[in-house]
């Protein structure tokens, strides 16, 4: 103000039809920050039409002298610049008098108004990106805040969904065990009836037998032939045929026993030397080795902390397989390999036997369930218990087969069987 001589200044927004007072130097009582105006009302508003710095020395003589402006302030000298943020008008910087200047602005004073306005832009593009960089930390924090309540909800009502499908899913299995226990018992029972009954049947067939001589001189050359046949083959077939079926049925009751077992089996967890372990398996094994000529390969096995008898169990089924299904006249190969991992251990056995046709994938794993022809010993129970065996361990079983290629089967052991045992309990207690 006291180089351009002028009484008032001021820093103005525009927006739409209305301009505002942002900051200003005037007279007491003229102007104050915030107070608004209409724009048309100013001479900003020619200053913004213009879109360039406008200095007018004499308002009266000039062009501008029906400007409603000058009417209602009779200001007479003005000069102002435009504000541009972003490249788009913000507003004005105006210096003006209600007296007329007795000299045109100078080149040097326009110069000055000009740079006045260019530094405001830059001062009020920086408080802006200041304040929205402000606002974005804000809503950011805010948002960052919310997310991670309900992240952490989410995480509470999921870690109680846990411990709660937890506990029913162990007395869901609980139950299983429990039923299967109870359906093997209660079927034992009725299989030792008929098994006794069968066995007095064959009691009275003998006393009937030693009877039937005595009534054959009775009877016609087809009665006696019938009678005959009925008692000395017919009935005695029938009661051989009653004694395999309990047999079988009571292998399966066993069978059932057997895997409820494992899966209650309470483990030992111990550090076991894998690669030992599986030398002596192969050792049992030996006869069969050398009598189908099996090129054995043995690398290094990882130890792992398991139950002993799980992972015995584990290696001698699937060894056992191994050596069951290879073929005359192709050269046999059995390979025996593992890694430590990470999270767990994988071991994997692969043969060159005859293989496993895609159709009897889904038998593999199954319980009382054979792949391929059935010419060896067995009743399709051992891949059952491995995989039962397996996931008590904390893994996974899989296999990879070609029909006449061969088959590699892997599983895994987990890392941490101690500390999740530990979890358990910790979780039984919770629960």
């Amino acid at each position: 103000l006291d180089i351009l001589n002028l009484d008032i200044g001021i820093i103005s927004h525009i927006e739409g039809d209305i301009y505002t007072v942002i900051y200003t130097v005037a007279p007491p009582d003229t102007l104050s920050p915030g107070q608004t105006f209409e724009t048309g009302n100013t001479y900003c508003d020619i200053t913004i039409q213009e879109d360039n710095i406008i200095a007018i020395e004499h308002m009266k003589e000039s062009s501008y002298q029906a400007h409603p402006c000058y009417a209602a302030f009779a200001l007479e000298c003005y000069i102002g610049a435009p504000i541009y943020i972003d490249d788009k008008p913000y507003g004005t910087i105006n210096f003006s008098s209600p007296t007329p200047r007795t000299k045109r602005f100078t080149s040097t004073e326009i110069t000055l108004v000009r740079l006045a306005a260019q530094w405001i832009s830059i001062a009020l593009e920086r408080e802006l990106a200041y304040q929205r960089l402000e606002n974005i930390n804000e809503k950011l924090e805010q948002r960052v805040a919310e997310r991670t309540a309900e992240l952490q909800q989410a995480r509470d009502e999921l870690e109680q969904r846990v411990i709660e499908r937890t506990a029913e899913l162990r007395q869901a299995n609980e139950d299983v065990k429990n039923f299967a226990y109870i359906v093997s018992h209660d079927l034992r029972a009725p299989l030792v009836n008929i098994k006794g009954f069968a066995a007095e049947l064959r009691e009275s067939l003998s006393i009937i037998t030693d009877m039937m001589h005595d009534i054959l001189p009775s009877l016609d050359d087809s009665q006696q032939q019938l009678l005959t046949m009925t008692i000395d083959e017919d009935v005695p077939e029938a009661l051989d045929f009653i004694d395999s079926s309990v047999e079988r049925m009571d292998y399966f009751i066993n069978a059932v026993l057997q895997l409820s077992r494992l899966g209650r089996q309470a483990m030992t967890i111990e550090h076991i030397d894998v690669h030992n372990l599986v030398e002596e398996l192969l050792e049992t094994l030996q006869h069969q080795i050398e009598s189908q000529n099996i090129q054995v390969i043995l690398h290094p096995l990882p130890a792992v902390d398991a139950d002993r008898s799980m992972v015995e169990q584990i290696f001698g089924n699937i060894l056992n397989n191994a050596v069951k299904y290879f073929e005359e006249g192709r050269p046999a190969t059995l390979e025996i390999g593992g890694e430590q991992r990470n999270e767990d251990t994988l071991y994997y056995i692969k043969d060159t036997g005859r293989g496993i046709s895609e159709d009897d994938f889904a038998k593999v794993f199954a319980p009382f369930r054979r792949a391929g022809k059935q010419n060896t010993v067995g009743e399709g129970m051992g891949l059952a218990y491995v995989r039962t065996l397996v996931n008590r361990l904390g893994g996974r079983i899989w296999f990879e087969s070609q029909l006449g290629q061969g088959t590699t089967f892997y599983w895994t052991v987990s890392n941490s069987l101690i500390s999740e045992l530990e979890r358990v309990e910790q979780n039984e207690r919770r629960t």
